[in-house]
């Protein structure tokens, strides 16, 4: 199926919060990264954030403050500023959320070029329930031009197909950066991944982190899915999810740089956080109308990530 990475059985949001639970939280098992692709914040100069595995201590940490929540999420996303098979506890870790029941899924984002068998039957074992795989272009060339990494595609071809092969009840879903593609690639492409995966899409890169300085397509009103909308002047993903990044840290967004500072999961618990007063300003600054001329909170005021992956269903802008 050629069909984008997001949940098409969406709500309406504006019919549903205040929530009492996230829909959904990211967790970021690790903040490295093999790849330096042009329009990630991993192409920016060394330092620019801390790279780092996530601890066992702090995963369980937050395990356990997940089910504070009175309701299972939706989802929970392993994916963030980083390649999460770095991190070797992956496994393990979906293997535990399964275990204690926290979410109705378990998603992977990964680059895929750390897979091999063995990994690809850990990941299954542990009961993960999609696996999204972006890739970065058809050739070795067109990798090391959007990435710096010179890829063995035959290798990573045959460990996709070995996943497909293998996956049980799993979802295996590739994607590929449009910006890495060449003439015809959009069909071999198809034709290539269409045979081992589930689903298949091309992913519109957008403009989309600061510092990274890029010509990618800055429109405004298109997003990460070629879909057209109007400019979202709120962003509404705080009103529905969590980011938590590899030391712990609670952010309302995938920015690489906190645009809140909601707080850590060693000070306050995630429910907490979530009830909180930190949490309830931040939504009120966004259904006030003050992401552009707020500078309490510099980071959204400049922020294209609204523009390029909210959908029709999250706006809140008439509230």
């Amino acid at each position: 199926m050629i069909k984008p990475c997001y949940n098409e059985n969406r709500c309406i949001l504006a019919e549903q919060i205040p929530l009492p639970a996230p829909f959904s939280i990211t967790l970021t098992p690790s903040t490295a990264c093999i790849f330096k692709c042009c329009y990630c914040p991993h192409s920016l100069p060394h330092g620019t954030f801390v790279k780092k595995n996530m601890r066992w201590d702090t995963f369980i940490k937050i395990v356990d403050q997940i089910q504070e929540f009175d309701t299972p999420l939706k989802a929970i996303h392993f994916q963030g500023m980083g390649e999460p098979l770095i991190n070797k506890d992956l496994p393990r870790m979906i293997a535990y959320c399964k275990e204690k029941g926290i979410a109705e899924r378990l998603n992977l984002i990964t680059n895929g070029a750390l897979l091999t068998e063995e990994l690809s039957l850990a990941l299954i074992a542990a009961g993960i329930d999609n696996i999204k795989i972006s890739l970065q272009g058809l050739t070795a060339e067109k990798y090391e031009e959007t990435c710096g990494v010179k890829m063995d595609m035959n290798r990573l071809v045959d460990n996709i197909r070995f996943l497909y092969e293998h996956k049980r009840n799993c979802e295996v879903f590739v994607k590929i950066a449009d910006i890495s593609l060449g003439e015809g690639d959009v069909k071999r492409f198809y034709l290539k991944f269409g045979e081992i995966s589930d689903r298949t899409n091309i992913e519109h890169i957008k403009n989309m982190f600061q510092g990274v300085q890029s010509n990618f397509n800055k429109d405004l009103k298109s997003n990460m899915y070629a879909q057209t909308h109007q400019h979202y002047d709120v962003c509404s993903l705080g009103f529905f999810m969590m980011y938590i990044n590899s030391e712990g840290d609670v952010y309302p967004c995938c920015n690489h740089l906190d645009p809140a500072g909601w707080g850590n999961v060693d000070c306050n618990t995630l429910k907490e956080i979530w009830d909180g007063e930190q949490r309830e300003a931040f939504l009120d600054m966004m259904l006030s109308h003050e992401r552009n001329c707020q500078d309490d909170y510099p980071v959204c005021k400049y922020c294209n990530i609204p523009d390029a992956v909210l959908r029709k269903e999250d706006s809140l802008d008439e509230l």
